[in-house]
This record gives C-alpha cells, sequence and structure tokens, in this order.
C-alpha cells in the first residue's frame, strides 16, 4: 500500500490530511502544470490578503475531508564539533551561533525520489516553485522537526503549511518511555540501519569523498522518515487529532509567539542579587563560606557540636563524604531542626545553591531576547508524559513556571519577574482560559461519582461545602482582606486540597503535609484549628463520602494487573489491554496511555505504617501487588493509575479545545496544563473570551453527559493572568 493508498483508506477530516491540488514530480515543472487546475486557498488559509496573517502564531487549520496527501520529506545537515552540538546547546543558540552552517539538505519527493543538495536555497526555491510559497500543497514532514524546521524558518524564511513529526509520532504511538530515535525506531521496525555521522565531527569544510559519505547517510536518513510515515501513519485512523496537534506543537516554536520585557528580565537579576546580599547581611555570614565545601562544613560542624552531633555522611565514589548537598535527606532534614544556628546555616546553604539556577532562567530569556530581538519561541515536548501531557523544552519549562501566590521570598521575586518579563505583542491583550476544577470533574463523571459531579454542574461551591463539613461550620467565599475573609479562605483551602488532591488515594501523612507547608492553611495548625487528627479524620471523610471515587481506585488496579496477564478488561468508558509486555488503557478519546515492560510481583502481605483517625501511629498488614514498568524503573499503584487516567483525559480535553479554536482562526499562543492562552486586539477581547469558554464547555462526544466550565482573566502579560 502506497502513501496515497493510505491516506484514501483513512479519508480523515483535519487539515492535517488532505487532498492537495493536483502536482507533478520533482522531476520538472512540467508534469506540474500538466496536473495544476487552479489554487487551493482553504477556508482559513493565511494568505497577504487575510489579517489573520499577523494573528499570532502559525496555527493549525483544519479542512474540509479530503482522499489524499503527498508528504514531503526534509532533512538538514548541519556543522557540529565535540563543543557545538545539540548535546550541549538548545536549538536557538545553536542556530544562531556564528558557527552554524548548513552542510546541505536531503529531500524526499512525494514521487519518491530522494536526493541531497548542498545549493539548498536553489534547492527550496524549486520546492516553492513545486507546492507552493509555504508548501502548502504538500504536508512537510522531518524527524525531530522542530530543528529542521528551525532552519527552514530562520535561515530561508519559509514555514510550512503543515507539518508532520515522525519522532512525535512515535511518542504517541509507543509512549515516552521507548526510545524515538531514528536509530531505534529503524531497528523496531525493521527498516535499514540508520547511519553514523562521526565522519563530520569538526569537519567545516567536507572533501569531495566526504560529501558523498554525507549524501548517502543524508539520504538512508529521510528514506527512513519516509518509510517510518507509511507505517505509523494508519495507526492514527482512530486518533487523528493527534496529528493536528502535533503541527500545532511545532508551530508554536515557529510563530511570533510572546514577546520579551528585557527590563523586567534585568531588574529580576538584580533584585535576586539583592535578595541574597540582604539574608547574608542579616546572618552575619559570607557568600564563600556558605558555599563552600570545607567553609561550610566547619562552619556546620562547629554547631553541631554545641548538641553533640556530627554532620552526617554519604557514599561518595572513593568512600563517605560530608551529605551537603541541597537534595541529600540529611540537609533537608536540617532545615526543621531544633538548634536555631544549625536551622538557619542549612537554610543559606540551600538558598546559595538554588540561586545560580534561578538566575539561569531569567538568563535564558536575556539570552534569547538577543538572539531574536524580543521574541520568545514556546517550545513544548509533546506526549512528554505518560499521560500526554505537554513538558517545557529548548532549555525552558514554560509548563512549570513558579505561581507568584504560591511561593515566598526569592521563589515570589523569580515568579513575578518571569511571568512580568513574558508579554503579550504591543497591539494585543492575553486572554487565558482555566478550565474549573477539571480534573475533580472528570474524575466524578468517570468514576459514577454522580453526586459530586451534579454538584460541580449546578455550580456549588464544594471546597467551602467540604470545609464547612470538616470544622462543623459555615465557610464561604469572602470578597477582601478581612480578618473573617481571610479566615474563609484558609478553611477553604483546606477543602480545595481535600477535594482536588484525595481523589487519586493520598494518605494522611501526605495529607498532613501539604497542610502544614501551603502558605494557605499552615497557619491553621498554630491556633489550633487545624490538628493531624482532623488531617486524618478528613482523609477518611472524603473516602466515605465518595466511596465510588474510592472503589474506582481498586477497579482501575484490578484491571490493570488483568490486562497484563493477557485478559482484557472494560472498566466504563475505559479498555485495559495488553500487547507483549505493555498494558494499554485505551482512553475515551481513542488514544492509549501505554506502560512498557510491565512486570507484577505479588501479591505479596506486607506491613505497613499509617496513622489512624486520631493521628496515632499503627501499623497494619495488607495484601498488594508491586507494579513496575518501562524496566522496573517505575511504578505504579490504585491512586496513581487513576491520576494518569484522569489527567490523560483532561489533556485530551484540552486538546480538543485548543483545536476548536484554531479551527475558528483564534490565535493560541500558549497553554499551560489545563489552561489556554490566546492573544487578541483590545477590540476582539469580548469575543474571544465568548470562544474560549465555549470551547472549554463543549466537550467532545466521547464524554458526553460531562460538564466542564472555565474562568478567563485578561492582562498584558503573563503575571497579570495570576
Amino acid at each position: 500500500m502506497n502513501i496515497n493508498e493510505i491516506y484514501q483508506k483513512l479519508n480523515l477530516v483535519h487539515g492535517i490530511l488532505r487532498e492537495p491540488v493536483p502536482m507533478g514530480t520533482a522531476d520538472g515543472a512540467e508534469k506540474k502544470k500538466e496536473g495544476l487546475k487552479m489554487p487551493f486557498t482553504p477556508q482559513h488559509a493565511t494568505t497577504e490578503n487575510n489579517p489573520a496573517q499577523d494573528a499570532g502564531p502559525v496555527p493549525v487549520r483544519m479542512m474540509e475531508p479530503f482522499q489524499q496527501v503527498h508528504l514531503l520529506v526534509l532533512d538538514f545537515e548541519t556543522y557540529y564539533d565535540k563543543k557545538y552540538s545539540l548535546e550541549k546547546l538548545n536549538y536557538i543558540d545553536y542556530i544562531y551561533s556564528p558557527d552554524f552552517k548548513v552542510q546541505g539538505l536531503a529531500i524526499k519527493y512525494p514521487d519518491g525520489k530522494a536526493e541531497f543538495r548542498r545549493d539548498v536555497v536553489v534547492a527550496i526555491n524549486e520546492l516553492k516553485k513545486l507546492y507552493g510559497e509555504n508548501l502548502e500543497q504538500v504536508t512537510t514532514i522531518a524527524h525531530n522537526a522542530v530543528f529542521d524546521m528551525s532552519i527552514l524558518k530562520i535561515k530561508y524564511g519559509l514555514v510550512p503549511a503543515r507539518i508532520l513529526d515522525t519522532m512525535l509520532m512515535a511518542h504517541a504511538l509507543h509512549g515516552p518511555d521507548v526510545p524515538a530515535n531514528l536509530k531505534a525506531l529503524a531497528v523496531k521496525y525493521n527498516l535499514p540501519s540508520k547511519g553514523c555521522l562521526d565522519f563530520m565531527c569538526g569537519v567545516r569544510e567536507p572533501t569531495a569523498a566526504q560529501i558523498e559519505m554525507l549524501r548517502d547517510y543524508a539520504v538512508n536518513d529521510v528514506d527512513i522518515t519516509a518509510a517510518l510515515a507509511d507505517i505509523m501513519l494508519p495507526l492514527f485512523s482512530s486518533i487523528p487529532q493527534e496529528l493536528d496537534i502535533i503541527n500545532h506543537t511545532i508551530k508554536l516554536f515557529l510563530g511570533k509567539n510572546l514577546e520579551i520585557d528585557i527590563t523586567e528580565v534585568k531588574e529580576g537579576i538584580k533584585k535576586l542579587d539583592k535578595y541574597i546580599s540582604g539574608e547574608l547581611n542579616h546572618s552575619g555570614y559570607t557568600a564563600e563560606g556558605i558555599s563552600g565545601n570545607k567553609s561550610f562544613m566547619e562552619l556546620l560542624s562547629n554547631a553541631l557540636a554545641v548538641t553533640g552531633r556530627q554532620v552526617l555522611m554519604k557514599d561518595g565514589k572513593k568512600g563517605l563524604i560530608p551529605a551537603l548537598s541541597m537534595d541529600d535527606t540529611p540537609m533537608q532534614e536540617l532545615l526543621n531542626d531544633d538548634d536555631d544556628k544549625v536551622k538557619e546555616l542549612s537554610r543559606l546553604r540551600i538558598l546559595i545553591k538554588t540561586v545560580p539556577n534561578l538566575k539561569s532562567k531569567l538568563q535564558y530569556l536575556e539570552n534569547i531576547h538577543r538572539h531574536t530581538g524580543g521574541s520568545f519561541p514556546i517550545a513544548l515536548k509533546y506526549c512528554k508524559a505518560i499521560t500526554g501531557r505537554f513538558a517545557g523544552s529548548n532549555g525552558f519549562n514554560i509548563q512549570n513556571m513558579p505561581s507568584p501566590a504560591n511561593a515566598e521570598g526569592i521563589m515570589k521575586i523569580l515568579a513575578k519577574r518571569i511571568r512580568a518579563a513574558l508579554k503579550a505583542p504591543a497591539d494585543k491583550v492575553f486572554i487565558a482560559a482555566d478550565a474549573s476544577q477539571i480534573e475533580a470533574r472528570v474524575l466524578a463523571f468517570i468514576s459514577g461519582q454522580d453526586d459530586l459531579h451534579a454538584a460541580f454542574a449546578e455550580g456549588r461551591d464544594i471546597y467551602s461545602e467540604f470545609a464547612g463539613a470538616i470544622f462543623n461550620t459555615s465557610v464561604m467565599k469572602m470578597p477582601g482582606n478581612s480578618p473573617e475573609a481571610i479566615k474563609m479562605k484558609k478553611l477553604r483551602g483546606v477543602g480545595k486540597t481535600a477535594i482536588l488532591g484525595l481523589g487519586y488515594g493520598m494518605g494522611k501523612e501526605t495529607f498532613i503535609d501539604k497542610m502544614q507547608s501551603s502558605p494557605d492553611t499552615k497557619s491553621l495548625f498554630d491556633d489550633g484549628t487545624l490538628t493531624k487528627a482532623i488531617c486524618c479524620k478528613t482523609v477518611s471523610a472524603y473516602r466515605q463520602k465518595y466511596g465510588k471515587i474510592k472503589q474506582f481506585w481498586k477497579d482501575a488496579e484490578d484491571a490493570f494487573i488483568s490486562a497484563a496477564n493477557g485478559v482484557s478488561t472494560t472498566l466504563g468508558l475505559l479498555k485495559f489491554e495488553s500487547t507483549d509486555n505493555d498494558v494499554h488503557i485505551v482512553l475515551p478519546s481513542g488514544r492509549k496511555i501505554i506502560y512498557s515492560d510491565v512486570k507484577i510481583d505479588g501479591p505479596i502481605s506486607k506491613k505497613v505504617d499509617t496513622l489512624d483517625d486520631e493521628g496515632n501511629a499503627v501499623s497494619m498488614e495488607i495484601s498488594s501487588c508491586d507494579i513496575s514498568y518501562a524496566t522496573a524503573k517505575k511504578f505504579v499503584y490504585s491512586g496513581k493509575a487513576v491520576e494518569n487516567i484522569i489527567q490523560a483525559i483532561a489533556r485530551d480535553i484540552l486538546v480538543n479545545a485548543i483545536l476548536r479554536l484554531e479551527q475558528d482562526s483564534w490565535p493560541v499562543y500558549l497553554h499551560i496544563h489545563d489552561e489556554i492562552i490566546c492573544a487578541v486586539p483590545e477590540d476582539r477581547v469580548k469575543e474571544c473570551q465568548a470562544a474560549m469558554l465555549c470551547a472549554w464547555r463543549n466537550i467532545p462526544t466521547w464524554v458526553k453527559g460531562l460538564v466542564l466550565d472555565a474562568e478567563t482573566k485578561t492582562g498584558r502579560n503573563m503575571l497579570e493572568l495570576k
């Protein structure tokens, strides 16, 4: 079956897979002329006469169903050496470096012809003549397409209309724990072996012989990539939306995206330095004394000696060494030491060691600003987590930007400055639409906890209701900063953490830790409003009130184990099945959570330590299985499996909302977990808000009956959205 027959079989709705205008092959313009009937401009296409040209990042464009698509495979070969390579640099630093040099471009045309071109500018101009100025008459595909398409945009001013990536497709099909590099995929699918490029390391001006070797290497790569596409594309027949969101993810990096306010970046660096200086001046210690291993060892040893203690040790490469790293458990425990001097030394040590990492985030923005002139490309890893959720990429995890509301001290400074530095284009405003309690709603819906789902659907304040039952008092949302309003916020915070956190099997000890560490609730312990006993009773009350959710934990684990033993099981809208040693959970959307190389030990009897409802330590015997996956490096249990399922479904709903917005030409600039951010001119804010709420509320048919809602905020920068 050739590629066109595959697409005829799929006959998909989305814009990635559509029939272009008839075209010729790479062999000449004459064939193209014979087949060309008329230019094809889809309804939402970006053209010179279309205002959407300047609407923001290059969007996904979903079309009417067509029967064919033609793939154009591209692969740039570039100079690299031992110090200058993608292993050491992010894409922006690599491409903007003065060391950057394109050695050639490998092309595999829709007719099957493959070649390696050293005259890259000429080759790209030929591609435009064949397939349109934006290659709109083909789907452009590459392996690790963000890199190749970034070169195409930055160096040659071309952003293809539609892009696919065989690496990202592999992540969707096999999960994040299975290697998706071209070499590994060639082995997995029994394709010709990928070559080795070591002969080009440090070679800036290749000889004729090296060029021929590079030609063979590059053509082999595009042949493998095309073969992977032939194999993998039919596997997306039940999840065509994933091809659209792959295109979307790549286009986010290639679009105009956010702007960097360099003044805020520099101010942030100054504030971090000032904060540290203030802390050290107040303590009387020096930065050198705290950061140096020998000097700090002496300071800490003297402080511990007062109470007859010594610095704890850990295993090193050459024997025992002091456990002084910020991640070492002994150091973390010293943060709560009874001796104030020991506690202060430990706090300062961790603070000093943290600063370079925190400052590097602002310096990263400073560096990107220098390269791009202020544009901040949104780099996301598609299907990075087992749930399919996105993660940060290219050296900056925008998915984990700290929130000022949940941060203190130096972290609060960093959170404010990073968010203030990321702003909308000068003529636009950000609109953020954040799905309300999406995980708790999806959990209630999927588990059959209809009373909780109905309460959400009715718009009731579930957090206040649950908190009121915990504290046997009336709890409500209350505006303002009066003592009573502050008290209500704290009490409601307990209910919020319970509703959002206990649905995944969180234990009593963990719930206590969360209450004691949260800025909103830890003060409740000081006046006795909250105690360990109340925390323990809260956990038990949740499990009793929402018994179907508790039962769902067990049912999901049982179904997982059955699938691992070769017995497929259906659990509501979910299906658990196995392939070889993998366990697949088929989600309502048709997408799968894939646990590779699953191993199950047990059931075995275990003695576990826990707390009773009064907060007293107790031991109990339980019988359970140990479930591991990814060559025994990761573990899953009932609550974790449910968490993965719910987050995966929420992710698929997010994707549905993103594609719905882009189909209607609303420019999605960014999405963080369950929040979508668009940017539009100020006179279109209300219209965009309505569209974004509609996108969240109109849930896909595969979760018919689920009720969702969202809240919107506007701002000129990311800080104003919080």
